[in-house]
């Protein structure tokens, strides 16, 4: 008489098992990189504007005068940039910043920038921030306002 296998055909070897554990583990593991990575590109690209903006400034308070129109790249995230009365920048919505906290910007007619409101927001247009700078003859202070359309 022959003997029927009760087991079944689901046998499967330890090898077998400890290999689809171990390629479910690599699979998590790249996505969580891959999720760290993009994050950390979106730091990046803040640092960066940070830098950008205030060499921009800075380059231009130097000098007599000038108008100039400035386009930075942010995060997709960034819906608006904005700039307060107390001179910080800071960008909503609220965390889109990646953690950095409102940065100061120096060498800026506030007052005119900012004409009697306590903060002006820019518009992002398609991951681009647009700005004019603008210094006149003898002002000492640079003044920033959207870029005409």
């Amino acid at each position: 008489m022959r003997r029927i296998n009760k087991k079944g055909d689901l046998n499967l070897s330890f090898g077998m098992i400890f290999s689809l554990i171990l390629i479910v583990i690599f699979i998590a593991f790249a996505f969580w990189a891959i999720t760290k990575f993009l994050a950390f590109q979106k730091y990046t690209q803040i640092v960066e504007f940070k830098e950008s903006i205030q060499e921009d400034i800075d380059n231009l308070w130097q000098s007599t005068q000038g108008m100039r129109p400035q386009t930075y790249s942010l995060p997709g995230n960034v819906e608006e940039v904005c700039i307060a009365d107390d001179s910080l920048i800071f960008f909503e919505p609220l965390g889109a910043g990646e953690d950095i906290v409102p940065f100061e910007l120096k060498h800026i007619d506030l007052e005119k920038t900012l004409n009697g409101e306590s903060e002006i927001c820019f518009a992002m247009k398609k991951g681009k921030l647009e700005l004019v700078m603008i210094k006149d003859f003898g002002e000492a202070l640079v003044t920033i306002k959207r870029r005409p359309e």
